[in-house]
């Protein structure tokens, strides 16, 4: 799901039960970065006002402090209904995504649902869509924010003094380099770890869907598909990692909250193990034992 930031409003509008969601969620962030914005903006005259011991635009230092208390005030609150707005957007994204795909599923014949699909569906409504509803709740709200206060401080900066503002209007080219780096990194490491994911969901799947077959071979703990595919994807992971920490290390040394994506991503990748099939001897059919529902009701058979 490549979802590129000039549309993504609309495709979320699309997905959601309600959209007047987002739409408050936006203006919540809009309002948000103005305050901040405006914030930024008057500790300039606030700091001249402390370094000169005189009034500027006719406050001291204690005035511009109460204002800027005033202004932390408003920013806690509107923060914590843009945030509570996002998560209820996000909340209701999943809810009515993971309905529609449920639909749509349901309505397909079976022999649709060979093993290569199975995987690819199965890494889509988990791992995908959770990324989404991130984007939603984490990710949507701060890029608009920080928009909206940079044009703040920008016009600010030229109102101010014209060498400020043209020192500022000359480093937006420079942060927009740096931040299409780190998203080609990034997106470079994606490219290196998804095949490899995906490779890796099928061959799972494939896994369960043949017990049959392997435990007659005597193969149901150690199937050299499923390793070979685990040891490649574990070495991808780990290659897409350090696509990521350069690319963060880009975009973060501009902006404190620029590894944000980095923090979803940067664990380090975990082998997984090959689950040992349980078998009953009422019910001969084997039960994955990482499904907790199946492994109760697999015991409540027995």
């Amino acid at each position: 799901m490549k979802l590129t930031l000039l549309d993504i409003v609309p495709r979320i509008k699309r997905m959601l039960k309600d959209p007047h969601l987002i739409n408050t969620n936006i203006w919540f962030s809009v309002a948000a970065g103005l305050i901040e914005g405006v914030a930024l903006c008057l500790l300039l005259p606030g700091i001249t006002a402390l370094a000169h011991n005189e009034p500027v635009w006719g406050l001291g230092i204690w005035g511009w402090v109460t204002v800027l208390s005033i202004l932390a005030a408003i920013s806690a609150v509107v923060g914590y209904l843009q945030s509570l707005r996002g998560y209820q957007a996000a909340i209701d994204f999943l809810v009515n995504v993971h309905k529609k795909v449920g639909d749509q599923v349901s309505s397909l014949p079976l022999g649709w649902f060979n093993r290569p699909l199975a995987g690819l569906l199965s890494r889509l409504v988990s791992n995908e869509l959770v990324m989404t509803g991130e984007i939603i709740a984490h990710m949507l709200s701060p890029i608009i924010q920080r928009v909206t206060s940079s044009v703040v401080l920008l016009v600010f900066a030229w109102a101010w003094d014209w060498r400020l503002g043209l020192a500022v209007t000359i480093s937006i080219p420079i942060f927009l380099l740096f931040v299409l780096a780190t998203t080609a990194l990034i997106k470079k490491g994606k490219s290196i770890g998804e095949p490899t994911e995906v490779e890796l969901s099928n061959r799972i799947v494939e896994f369960t869907h043949c017990q049959a077959a392997l435990r007659s071979c005597g193969r149901s703990t150690h199937y050299s598909k499923l390793d070979h595919a685990n040891a490649a994807w574990l070495k991808a992971k780990r290659t897409e990692l350090w696509y990521e920490i350069v690319g963060n290390l880009f975009g973060g040394a501009f902006h404190p909250g620029g590894d944000h994506y980095a923090d979803q991503h940067r664990r380090e990748p975990r082998r997984y193990r090959l689950p040992r099939i349980h078998r009953c001897h009422r019910v001969h059919r084997a039960v994955p034992p990482f499904y907790p529902y199946a492994r109760g009701h697999h015991r409540n058979r027995c």
